[in-house]
């Protein structure tokens, strides 16, 4: 025999032999109406067991408010004793409601449903170290009912978070050491559903900084929040473009910081996600429910470019890069101390008299350690002098971000120090490595390198010009129709267009600069119902917003392939699976943009 059976039969022999005493003049508005008693059995969910800073799940008292068919209280009483409640209700229809674990000030001020329809409890309201538990259910007859069994609901939501590191590359260190939820409400309505405006919402919500990192989610520490019911918004199949698209400001989120060091970064880097039903369109958070957020890191952790990966506490590790001269009385060095992640060290080698530079020992490449150089002299007692310099070739172009070793010939080439320095006139566009004549390419604009010989101080200059890279890419949007009786698709409309591949919303300067230029020859080919259909199509960018939002409108040069009428869910499937594109590649340079598709 299990508890409610057990239950069942206490309240049942209580009622038959009035061994539970009602003051129905104390605890009715109206004494008029005819009175029913009734037997209440209460139940919740089955508690999740989780480390620490778990609320109780036990119910310590109920308060018990029932109202007639017209919406006016009837009945109202408190009980400590939850295995044991006998109540009086209206005979006929009637709306049974329960608040446990939170004093209301005085109940029968809630004497009509709209009153108690209205109740909600703020951020920051105690059940004394409990979860605060609430149900409110309409029954159509009392008397057709022995016992009537009230599943209550936590007024909250629990969310717990788990991490995944195993796919991080070997050099990452990665420590958790704060989660805090954001955007949080700040009240929720005890007996309707609670969609929160702006103006009810708190920017920061609760937070842990102890246990941050559990093995799994019943050891984890959980964080609670009031029911935030936002709805589905937009339309992405990948988590890192889920957005809310009007109500950003009322959809909860959780940001994770974590400690991160790497050999080419550390400091501090936050993470952060929108809660919700799943991880691309639904912010819905409903109360007495348990999220398992399990986040999962891969390679270097931080190489998506998004919201949801802010990198403003991080820095370039830096290393100690010494060098020494050989033999110790062939030259000097210079430039040695600290240089960041990736840099190249711009040291230099100064020969002394009748001595010539031969070169460093390793070559000088981008700094990923600390290092130690050797500058390499050797003995030249007769020598060649230098009588002209030549930069190969006088002008370049590079993209942001690239390289390239400069070249120049000495005169005459039997010239006994043939060492060069270079310079750039503006680091800024581009740096080069004074002694490899290695150039890195930095921002956009035009730079003069100049190659000076270390013996006469002839120079030579090249012309670079450092163009900033843009990608040009083909997306496709999908829209269907529905059977309005099976849901399944019976129509589908594929639109192919082109846009700049950038951060959205799209910086439009960049995109309306290389419009009129961009014109991108695509073949297309596809099957339908078992018919080969192939095509071409000229695509343009779009002058508005990029498309960056396709799923409303798509303007600029487009192609719309409709899929033929009436079709199966499982033809339009095939028929887009078998879709092939296929683009005719190009890049153009245009001001200081080098457009590639």
């Amino acid at each position: 025999m299990n508890r409610k059976q057990i239950i069942r039969i206490i309240i049942i022999f209580q009622i038959i032999f009035g061994c539970n005493t009602i003051n129905p003049i104390e605890n009715r508005l109206s004494t008029q109406e005819k009175m029913e008693k009734i037997s209440i059995c209460l139940s919740t969910k089955k508690p999740i067991s989780t480390k620490s800073n778990n609320l109780s799940e036990e119910i310590e008292n109920v308060i018990i408010l029932i109202y007639n068919q017209f919406g006016q209280l009837a009945y109202s009483n408190s009980y400590n004793d939850i295995d044991n409640i006998v109540a009086l209700a209206p005979v006929g229809m009637c709306t049974i409601a329960a608040v446990a674990n939170y004093p209301l000030s005085n109940p029968l001020f809630y004497d009509s449903l709209e009153k108690l329809r209205s109740i909600k409890i703020e951020a920051g309201s105690s059940g004394e170290g409990n979860n605060i538990f609430s149900r409110i259910i309409e029954v159509e007859n009392c008397r057709d009912l022995d016992i009537i069994e009230l599943e209550l609901n936590k007024i909250v939501a629990m969310f717990t978070f788990v991490f995944d590191k195993s796919d991080l590359n070997p050099d990452i260190s990665l420590n958790i050491t704060n989660i805090e939820l954001k955007n949080v409400p700040a009240s929720v309505s005890l007996f309707e559903s609670n969609v929160p405006a702006s103006s009810d919402i708190i920017p920061r919500g609760p937070y842990i900084s102890n246990n941050t990192d559990p093995l799994g989610h019943e050891e984890a520490s959980p964080l609670y929040i009031f029911e935030n019911l936002q709805g589905i918004s937009g339309a992405t199949s990948n988590p890192s473009l889920k957005a809310p698209m009007a109500n950003q400001d009322c959809c909860s989120y959780a940001e994770i910081s974590a400690q991160y060091s790497s050999t080419s970064k550390s400091g501090t880097v936050k993470y952060r996600i929108y809660l919700g039903e799943n991880n691309t369109t639904n912010f819905n958070i409903h109360r007495d429910t348990h999220y398992k957020e399990s986040i999962k890191f891969t390679g270097t952790g931080i190489s998506e470019q998004s919201w949801r990966v802010d990198l403003c506490d991080l820095s370039d590790m830096e290393y100690q890069i010494d060098a020494i001269a050989i033999p110790p009385e062939g030259g000097t060095v210079s430039n040695c101390g600290r240089y960041k992640y990736g840099t190249i060290p711009n040291l230099e080698a100064i020969p002394s008299s009748n001595y010539i530079f031969t070169g460093w020992l390793p070559q000088i490449v981008p700094v990923t350690s600390n290092m130690t150089y050797v500058a390499n002299f050797s003995f030249s007692p007769s020598s060649v002098a230098v009588t002209g310099i030549s930069i190969i070739p006088p002008s370049l172009e590079l993209d942001e971000g690239e390289t390239y070793i400069a070249g120049a010939v000495i005169c005459p080439s039997n010239a006994t120090n043939k060492g060069v320095i270079w310079s750039s006139s503006n680091e800024s566009i581009a740096t080069i490595n004074c002694n490899t004549g290695q150039i890195t390419a930095r921002s956009k604009g035009t730079t003069t390198i100049t190659a000076t010989s270390v013996d006469g101080g002839h120079t030579s200059e090249m012309i670079l010009k450092v163009f900033q890279p843009v990608e040009i890419v083909v997306n496709i949007n999908e829209l269907f129709e529905y059977d309005n009786f099976t849901d399944k698709k019976i129509s589908a409309v594929i639109t192919i267009y082109a846009r700049v591949k950038t951060d959205v919303p799209s910086n439009m300067t960049i995109v309306r600069a290389l419009a009129q230029f961009i014109s991108i020859n695509l073949h297309y080919s596809y099957i339908d119902k078992g018919q080969s259909i192939s095509g071409n199509t000229v695509l343009t960018l779009n002058e508005i917003n990029n498309n960056d939002t396709p799923w409303n409108y798509i303007i600029g040069g487009s192609d719309i392939i409709i899929f033929t009428q009436p079709s199966t869910e499982e033809e339009i499937e095939e028929a887009i699976n078998s879709l092939t594109l296929t683009i005719t590649h190009c890049s153009i340079y245009t001001g200081l943009y080098h457009a590639k598709w």
